[in-house]
């Protein structure tokens, strides 16, 4: 007997060069386990080391979603212009497609306020041209006006008050351009939507409308008037061809709530007779 009747057989016979029972020897360092306990890698903190200076999500290169070194940072950079963030570092790319942190309309200080859409991005009315308001009917049916509807040329029922029936008729440009007949040019401004009446070449042709500017330079904008065929009545004609007249189109029949309005030649029809009656 060794001196110590309480240890069993194994223990007593036991020899320093055999393998060890457990997978690692015992530690000496203070706070390590003693032989016989098992020792396992340390489990990592999500509070370990010092705070990442990436994105709130940013991840390291281990397993799909990260590694337990994960952390969240205490004032995470905005998206979608930081610097790194949930898809990418520098260029961050995400579902909605590639958001560059150089593109100004990703910088801190592109987003606009609806005032700002309202300042900059609404169109401003021009100042238009000084004239005598209208309001033009034909011969055929003088309880309907000429009038903007929808961005189209129409006839409209007679309203003296709806602006979409007033016309600005400029006479400025007759001083310089007269039509063949020698009659001054003049164009029409609605004085509702700020869109001028312009006219194609071809006969059949839509009479349309385009955005007035006080630069503009269009042959196609410029009208002139006949002779009076009575009752101060006249034909309403392309300066440039005389013989294409502003005609209501299907207006020999009848004038109707929103009858179109068309270029013809002369048909010696009531449809085709026109009065621009001074309103102011």
């Amino acid at each position: 007997m060794d001196g110590f009747p309480h240890r069993s057989y194994e223990e007593r016979h036991h020899h320093p060069h055999h393998h060890h029972p457990y997978p690692f020897p015992r530690q000496e360092e203070e706070g390590q386990p003693h032989e016989g306990e098992r020792l396992y890698p340390p489990v990592p903190s999500v509070y370990e080391g010092a705070p990442p200076s990436h994105g709130p999500y940013a991840h390291t290169s281990s397993g799909p979603y990260g590694s337990a070194y994960d952390s969240f940072t205490s004032s995470p950079a905005p998206y979608p212009y930081s610097s790194s963030g949930p898809y990418g570092n520098g260029r961050d790319s995400g579902p909605y497609g590639t958001h560059n942190a150089s593109d100004p309309y990703y910088s801190h200080n592109s987003f606009k306020s609806a005032g700002d859409f309202i300042a900059s991005e609404v169109p401003q009315k021009v100042q238009l041209p000084q004239g005598h308001i209208v309001r033009i009917f034909c011969k055929k049916s003088q309880g309907f006006n000429l009038a903007v509807e929808r961005d189209t040329v129409v006839m409209k029922p007679a309203d003296t008050e709806d602006e979409a029936q007033q016309w600005i008729k400029d006479v400025s440009y007759g001083l310089r351009v007269k039509d063949n007949y020698g009659h001054p040019a003049f164009s029409l401004i609605n004085k509702k939507t700020q869109k001028i009446l312009k006219h194609d070449k071809e006969k059949g042709q839509q009479v349309l409308l385009i955005d007035y500017r006080p630069d503009i330079r269009d042959d196609d904008i410029l009208w002139s008037e006949s002779q009076d065929f009575g009752e101060g009545f006249k034909t309403v004609r392309c300066a440039s061809d005389t013989l294409l007249n502003l005609t209501v189109f299907e207006g020999l029949k009848t004038v109707r709530n929103g009858s179109g309005l068309i270029l013809d030649t002369w048909h010696k029809g009531d449809h085709q007779l026109w009065k621009l009656f001074t309103l102011w």
